[in-house]
């Protein structure tokens, strides 16, 4: 069994109180439902806001994400990192402190061509 790291986001995200700390972010609140406010999840705006604001608060990032690239999901990104340490964690000789140092997390990327090349 993978001994768990808690994910803060597992849990919802106050979006009122991550516009009050992140300013910029408040531009894209819409009032849910039950009082919670929301976002508009179809808008790839708010979605790139959101993960900046994200950045910022939690992680004291401040990054521009163009609207040409993907936009990463924090709270599944960060499920995954937290899968890999728990894995490292489980595998790594405990009787040396040393043994575990980090993660050496590195981008491939493959061309996928995804029509003509003429």
């Amino acid at each position: 069994m993978l001994p768990r790291l808690a994910n803060p986001y597992s849990s919802r995200t106050d979006f009122a109180q991550l516009a009050r700390d992140v300013p910029a972010f408040a531009a894209f609140l819409q009032d849910g439902h039950a009082g919670w406010s929301t976002i508009d999840f179809q808008d790839d705006a708010a979605i790139r806001a959101l993960t900046a604001a994200l950045l910022e608060r939690d992680f004291h990032l401040r990054i521009e994400l163009p609207s040409d690239r993907l936009c990463p999901t924090i709270p599944s990104r960060l499920e995954y990192v937290l899968f890999v340490l728990r894995l490292a964690l489980i595998t790594s000789d405990r009787s040396s402190p040393a043994s575990f140092v980090g993660l050496d997390m590195r981008v491939l990327s493959r061309h996928i061509p995804s029509g003509p090349t003429h």
